[in-house]
């Protein structure tokens, strides 16, 4: 048996239409701020680990090799630049027995508008030098590597480092919500 279907079966009347479109621009309203955070929490996280990691591999270099060793920001990606933002991009560097400097890593900027790594505490906010035994020039305290997104200040991260070129998270020891820095001052992240 052959069955008619009518137009009106066949698709969606306009209110229909209109309901589930006002139900996906909903969606999105919502759903997308929701994503946002995720992805500044997440590039946040990736960087704070990234630059934990390049710490020790810049220390664990300067020791093994003898030599002094240097991680700077770059924008050109090929030496340091005279600029306090990490986030633009890093690199690397160790210098030769003959006083010249190789590039040895090279570390991407990060995408997301308005991010900041920075030195706080260390005795040049542009390099940090460690020499051959591992040990931070010139550093007579601990310091502070300062993460900050478009968030503020609650969602700001940092790590401790010592002089002796060790690397710590940093904590809130306080409970204001707020990550505490070397000097136990709360982190302060422009919005």
């Amino acid at each position: 048996m052959h069955r008619t279907i009518s137009l009106k079966e066949k698709g969606m009347t306009l209110v229909e239409l209109m309901v589930t479109m006002f139900l996906a621009i909903l969606m999105i309203a919502v759903g997308l701020p929701a994503f946002l955070e995720l992805r500044q929490s997440q590039t946040q996280s990736s960087s704070l680990q990234k630059t934990y990691g390049i710490i020790q591999f810049a220390r664990s270099l300067a020791m093994t090799e003898a030599t002094r060793v240097t991680f700077c920001p770059s924008t050109n990606m090929s030496t340091c630049s005279n600029t306090t933002n990490y986030a633009d991009g890093a690199i690397v560097t160790s210098r030769e027995s003959d006083g010249s400097e190789t590039l040895v890593r090279v570390i991407d900027e990060i995408s997301i508008e308005n991010f900041i790594i920075d030195l706080v505490g260390f005795p040049s906010l542009t390099a940090i030098e460690f020499n051959d035994t591992g040990e931070i020039n010139n550093l007579a305290t601990t310091a502070s590597i300062r993460f900050c997104d478009p968030r503020g200040s609650e969602a700001g991260a940092a790590l401790i480092v010592n002089p002796l070129g060790m690397v710590r998270l940093a904590t809130d020891d306080d409970d204001n919500r707020l990550v505490n820095l070397h000097d136990q001052t709360d982190i302060v992240c422009a919005n």
